[in-house]
């Protein structure tokens, strides 16, 4: 798969899926401002063993923006909610009305961990665990240091 196709793979996944309900960043409550100072920045793409290669990009998160970056410089721009009063805690990313992924998180000393369905079912269901299988993905990235 060529980094182009795997790059509208990624974005199509949502990888990483925020939906509805949370308002503006100033609506937040402390553990949403807090999850959300911790993932600003950049975060690389971590290859996990044993998976099919998907290429390297980076997820930047800046406020409510997200954008996926290819290691060639293609960057797609969506926004994102966190709700992190949740268990699993989750997070919703809409890729401009293009794409919705309703996924869950896991944020811990410098590695965030995103998983979502595959396919249409990114944008109905969340995922009750972070695990990989035949229908979800799990994204491990690293914070740029």
């Amino acid at each position: 798969m060529n980094e182009r196709n795997i790059f509208r793979h990624l974005v199509l996944q949502g990888v990483l899926c925020l939906a509805a309900g949370l308002g503006s960043l100033t609506a937040l409550g402390a553990d949403d401002a807090s999850d959300l100072e911790k993932l600003a920045g950049t975060w690389n793409f971590v290859q996990p063993a044993g998976e099919p290669a998907r290429g390297k990009f980076a997820v930047v998160f800046k406020g409510d923006t997200i954008a996926f970056v290819t290691a060639s410089g293609q960057r797609t721009e969506g926004k994102f909610k966190l709700d992190p009063a949740q268990d699993p805690k989750t997070m919703d990313i809409d890729m401009r009305g293009k794409s919705l992924t309703l996924a869950i998180y896991q944020l811990e000393e410098g590695t965030l961990k995103l998983c979502h369905y595959l396919g249409p079912k990114a944008a109905k269901e969340r995922p009750k665990t972070i695990a990989a299988d035949k229908e979800t993905v799990v994204g491990i990235f690293k914070r740029e240091p």
